[in-house]
């Protein structure tokens, strides 16, 4: 499979969790692991958290009316930005 820069699902991977409850598919994380993209982003649980698997920093994101993402492809870095 070939690398990827940007990975985008809907669903969160393995470990992901919210609330103490484990809710991340081990599906998405072998697919992280298979792909190695830069940076991956998922939405289905509408809860910011950065985390990295596997050399991947991976992006939960909050509902769009609360928060968005800005990501800057040349350093890597991801600025959270809150909806006023």
């Amino acid at each position: 499979m070939p690398k990827l820069d940007i990975l985008i699902t809907h669903e969160a991977p393995v470990p992901f969790q919210k609330h103490g409850r484990e809710l991340g598919q081990p599906v998405i994380t072998k697919l992280l692991e298979k792909t190695h993209p830069d940076v991956h982003f998922f939405g289905h649980h509408h809860y910011y958290r950065v985390m990295e698997i596997e050399g991947t920093v991976t992006v939960g994101l909050e509902y769009a009316s609360q928060s968005y993402v800005l990501y800057d492809v040349v350093s890597g870095r991801i600025d959270r930005r809150f909806v006023s």
